[in-house]
């Protein structure tokens, strides 16, 4: 990657300061794209991912944008008090801090519960932006935190306590928070969570859709839950291609994954 811009600072947020880095080339106003991360831990695990597109796209005079939003990350604030809403501000608070620079936003790369904070952040720019990525999105919220609540009840048969996710959606419900592989995850945020569900009409503003899936050998397609959505969404952009690149779901493991064919087909994108 060209190494002549890496600026990496803090920016106002909605409720505090937001780390913000961005990668790309020098000189002129450079189109860049915002990255909207996934949930908890897989923000951390996506890293590598995304300073390995960051580098490519570089190659191509695109510069990318990233910004923990509040409570995550190096932001400040802690989990247990993030917000949905704050996130989805925090974001659209990058974009702000990029164009005041001289950039201008051209596409959005939303990845895993990102693909839903991308559509949100759409729906509230200026303009429609010109192209999207998806990477293993989830689009239904209440699916996604069903799979996350599983974390804890697995880990509850380890030590015998047996929980189950309908009695953790009780509890939450009566205004505990819930401690899930490490993150603290408040009622307010599960609510919020729980209603997420991606609309085809507001996907209108995502521009040209790409949406990309890993999986584990050549010529599996997408997912049988994925599939119906695609499809949905043909109906009403212009544009939308689905395709798959074979590796490990980098969002999850506990190694270092690199995926240099799904870098390729987003930077193609």
């Amino acid at each position: 990657m060209n190494p002549g811009r890496l600026d990496a600072c803090f920016i106002e947020g909605r409720r505090g300061r937001l780390f913000t880095l961005l990668r790309g080339p020098t000189g002129g106003a450079a189109p860049f794209v915002l990255v909207a991360p996934p949930f908890g831990d897989e923000m951390n695990k996506s890293r590598k991912m995304v300073t390995d597109l960051a580098a490519a796209l570089a190659g191509r005079g695109i510069a990318t944008l990233v910004v923990d939003p509040y409570g995550t990350g190096d932001s400040e604030g802690e989990f247990r008090d993030a917000d949905w809403t704050d996130w989805v501000e925090d974001l659209r608070a990058g974009v702000a801090w990029a164009t005041a620079g001289g950039l201008r936003l051209h596409g959005l790369l939303g990845i895993r519960l990102g693909a839903l904070l991308a559509a949100a952040i759409a729906a509230g720019l200026p303009q429609p932006v010109a192209r999207t990525v998806f990477w293993q999105p989830q689009v239904d919220g209440q699916r996604f935190v069903t799979q996350f609540l599983r974390l804890r009840v697995a880990a509850s048969l380890m030590e015998d306590r047996k929980e189950t996710v309908g009695g953790l959606r009780e509890r939450s419900r009566g205004g505990e928070t819930l401690e899930v592989a490490g993150y603290e995850l408040s009622p307010v945020l599960l609510a919020q969570l729980d209603m997420l569900r991606l609309d085809p009409e507001a996907a209108a503003l995502l521009g040209r859709l790409t949406w990309l899936e890993v999986v584990r050998a050549a010529g599996d397609g997408l997912p049988a839950t994925a599939q119906p959505v695609v499809e949905s969404l043909r109906t009403r952009l212009a544009a939308v291609q689905a395709d798959t690149a074979v590796g490990e779901p980098f969002w999850t493991s506990t190694e270092i994954v690199r995926i240099p064919a799904l870098v390729e087909r987003t930077v193609q994108a």
